[in-house]
């Protein structure tokens, strides 16, 4: 389930007031269902810059090449959320996800694409 925080959906092509648009994404091991009053992930364990932001009509895209994320020190790490956000350390998420367990070794690249229909 996703769920564009109540901010999120006009800011993600404008920008916000500051001129601040998705920059980031992050990934984060806690599987709780997504709300519109998260403001962050519930356990972020690893942040990224996007990768490409594309728009084609009502739909943006955003994808995310993630070539190796383990914060555990075992060599893999169990991911159950993703959100994206305007700053690198901090800043507004302005969507969270949640997905059943991935696991994420060093010899696996992901590629983490959302599409996002403004309607």
């Amino acid at each position: 389930m996703d769920s564009s925080t109540h901010s999120g959906s006009e800011r993600l092509l404008r920008g916000d007031a500051a001129g601040k648009k998705i920059t980031h994404y992050a990934l984060g091991d806690n599987g709780t269902t997504p709300t519109l009053s998260d403001t962050a992930l519930l356990s972020e364990k690893f942040r990224e810059a996007i990768d490409t932001t594309s728009r084609t009509g009502t739909t943006v895209t955003i994808t995310c090449i993630l070539e190796y994320a383990e914060g555990n020190g075992s060599g893999s790490q169990v991911y159950r959320e993703a959100g994206l956000f305007n700053d690198p350390t901090t800043g507004q998420m302005y969507v969270r996800a949640n997905f059943p367990d991935k696991t994420k070794t060093g010899s696996v690249q992901w590629t983490l694409e959302w599409q996002i229909v403004f309607g």
